[in-house]
């Protein structure tokens, strides 16, 4: 066993989806050990086969519990104690309230939802969504004070 897996109920991955077969593949044996969950965070799906990252993960590694955390949050922000709001998902919802229990503070808020194919696909899209909003404001499309012929509508 891998000396940082030692004693843990629980392990985290937080790797690009273009690695994470080849990492939990070489990693097998230490992530099927006995213990009470197993949780990824990454977003995006394998381009060739379009299978979501918790498809991949039961794959390679059989009937484990997972649980998929996403949201809007940026990590210079959430380091620096800013206001955050993400969400982790779970087929079992109590491994998914102790998936939640292990990242909620006082400032990173930390939602439960059953829904795992909406929270991966809602993961993997919200940088389209991002992008497409950050275009929109630059434009000057987001307030109406910037849209003078708006005003007095």
């Amino acid at each position: 066993m891998h000396p940082a897996c030692e004693g843990a109920d629980i392990i985290i991955l937080a790797i690009p989806s273009r690695f994470l077969r080849d990492v939990i593949t070489k990693n097998k044996k230490i992530l099927k050990e006995p213990r009470s969950g197993f949780r990824k965070r990454c977003q995006g799906h394998r381009r060739k086969s379009l299978k979501r990252m918790s498809e991949v993960a039961k794959e390679v590694l059989g009937d484990i519990e997972i649980a998929v955390l996403s949201g809007p949050s940026i990590a210079p922000e959430v380091s620096r104690g800013i206001p955050t709001a993400v969400v982790v998902a779970s087929e079992n919802e109590g491994f998914c309230r102790k998936a939640s229990d292990i990242f909620r503070t006082e400032r990173f808020r930390v939602y439960t939802n059953k829904d795992v194919v909406g929270v991966e696909l809602g993961g993997a899209f919200k940088n389209v969504i991002a992008i497409a909003s950050g275009i929109s404001d630059g434009l000057g499309f987001g307030q109406i004070q910037k849209r003078p012929y708006l005003r007095g509508a």
